[in-house]
């Protein structure tokens, strides 16, 4: 038995679909086009959803990221991002690159200010925030003046699997004597929020409770900005260990590498390839974006359990 599960919340426990309407509205807002209802601008922008399934599989991890390429790329419709990605053939830091140099050439900026981690960036990063929390809120938690007078939509959220089962799996899990934790890129506090409204946050070890301010803070004490995020393993790594091992250490490889005992449990191809790379095993859900079409994905690139949602875990052994 693990000794320790750790899980990515999208896609996972907490249902992506209002990020991908964040995102959508974010492209909106940038391309200077009317903000209409959420799922027809998703159609609209990301080839109804087609774009959001591709930079997945490529290890795109951030929605924050899936807003930046589709407007990076964008010349006119999203069949032509869909189709300039997939020719690509190109994992996600090197998306990210050249995401940068094309809006560089597009626009006539200067590559450091369009880049992944840029103001350019940083400004779509905010609009989606504040689309999501709600303009308030974003305001409370960072410090700047919002855009505009949004409602947010994490009020909306639920968990995939609904509450009970949710909660049931976690205490079965406890109760099995796994200490449960959480690594995902979800900036604080739409990272515990939810969990905390319903009624599980207790259910994880708050040492092992790493969100993107985790990912920021490495970035900044490392000059790493923009590369520590899935599919780089940091996260997974901090997760393991907890807070308060040092950043440096695990940048350096000063670490145990010996995971058997532990379990990752993501939906995406960011949360497999980081997995890997840690050495840890990996269990697949097929709750993400692609549903159970991710599963011939999930068998090339060697995920050890490939499961219909989080339910089963209590059930699997190593």
């Amino acid at each position: 038995m693990y000794r320790k599960i750790i899980f990515d919340l999208d896609g996972v426990i907490t249902d992506e679909s209002v990020f991908w309407d964040s995102a959508a509205l974010t492209v909106a807002e940038f391309l200077g086009q009317p903000l209409l209802e959420p799922a027809e601008l998703r159609k609209l922008y990301f080839y109804d959803d087609a774009i959001i399934r591709l930079v997945k599989n490529r290890g795109v991890n951030s929605n924050w990221d899936l807003a930046y390429l589709t407007f990076a790329f964008w010349e006119g419709d999203s069949r032509g991002v869909y189709e300039t990605i997939l020719n690509m053939d190109m994992q996600a830091f090197d998306l990210y690159r050249t995401a940068g140099v094309h809006l560089a050439e597009k626009t006539g900026r200067p590559f450091e200010e369009v880049k992944r981690g840029g103001v350019m960036w940083q400004a779509m990063a905010d609009s989606f925030q504040e689309w999501f929390l709600g303009s308030t809120v974003f305001a409370e938690v960072n410090g700047k003046a919002p855009r505009g007078s949004h409602d947010g939509l994490w009020n909306s959220e639920e968990p995939i699997v609904g509450r009970e089962k949710l909660r049931s799996t976690l205490l079965t899990l406890q109760m099995q004597g796994v200490s449960l934790r959480i690594g995902t890129a979800r900036p604080l506090p739409e990272g515990v929020a939810p969990l905390k409204r319903w009624g599980v946050y207790d259910f994880f070890d708050a040492e092992g409770v790493i969100t993107y301010d985790f990912i920021r803070g490495a970035e900044t004490e490392s000059g790493k900005i923009g590369q520590l995020g899935k599919p780089h393993p940091y996260i997974f790594l901090k997760a393991y260990f907890g807070k308060s091992f040092p950043d440096r250490d695990i940048l350096d490889g000063k670490y145990a590498k010996e995971f058997s005992d532990c379990l990752i449990v993501g939906d995406a191809g960011a949360d497999l390839f980081a997995a890997k790379q840690m050495g840890a095993d990996f269990a697949a859900v097929l709750t993400g974006v692609a549903g159970a079409d991710a599963r011939p994905f999930f068998e090339e690139n060697g995920a050890k359990y490939i499961l219909p949602d989080i339910t089963a875990l209590p059930f699997i052994r190593d």
